[in-house]
């Protein structure tokens, strides 16, 4: 079932052992609670089951989540600034494609359990442009793009991205991504296509 809990506001909740698998929590706001000006009260997601959840931009800075089930999970641009990832489950990579990811990758590819991270260019590309445009082959995100792959490297993580034909992923593959899922399926039909008119026109 696709509990739709975007946009709710539960700073410290305890949500420890919940099942909460496929729920929409766009935006949820599961930072931690100021109990006082020194105490911080985390949301604890102990043993929590969020498999296949989207978390995209969720707050969770400090969220107790040992144990939890976040496979398959989408975090694009969720806050995970000092989250408790002990033996949780994270298979799949995390999406790096906001500034506000980009700006804490080392924080993201250095946390416990997560294998990598996947970079969306022609996303990154509307946030880094801030709107303005969407060009996936854009040369000004070049240098963002080495960070990115070179602070996963450090951390011994692999970088993933999407190319929209060969030559793109030539040119991903000199700025360190690893791993590269080529065109989609109507670039594939085109392709195709075209590689079969062009055939038959000798």
């Amino acid at each position: 079932r696709r509990d739709k809990g975007y946009g709710v506001a539960a700073f410290g909740a305890r949500l420890a052992g919940a099942r909460l698998n496929g729920a929409d929590m766009r935006g949820a706001q599961l930072g931690p609670l100021m109990i006082s000006n020194e105490r911080l009260l985390p949301a604890d997601l102990t043993g929590a089951c969020l498999r296949g959840a989207d978390l995209s931009g969720a707050d969770l800075r400090c969220a107790v989540m040992s144990g939890a089930d976040l496979s398959r999970a989408v975090m694009f641009g969720t806050c995970l600034r000092q989250a408790d990832l002990t033996d949780a489950t994270t298979s799949g990579a995390r999406g790096l494609e906001t500034m506000e990811a980009v700006a804490i990758a080392a924080e993201i590819v250095a946390l416990s359990g997560i294998d990598g991270v996947f970079v969306g260019p022609s996303d990154l590309s509307i946030a880094w442009s801030n709107g303005a445009f969407v060009d996936s082959r854009h040369a000004g995100m070049d240098d963002m793009h080495r960070k990115i792959t070179g602070y996963a490297k450090k951390a011994g993580k692999f970088a993933a991205s999407f190319a929209q034909d060969g030559p793109h992923a030539i040119h991903l593959a000199s700025l360190g991504y690893q791993l590269l899922a080529i065109s989609d399926d109507s670039g594939y039909i085109r392709s195709g296509a075209n590689a079969l008119v062009a055939a038959a026109k000798g």
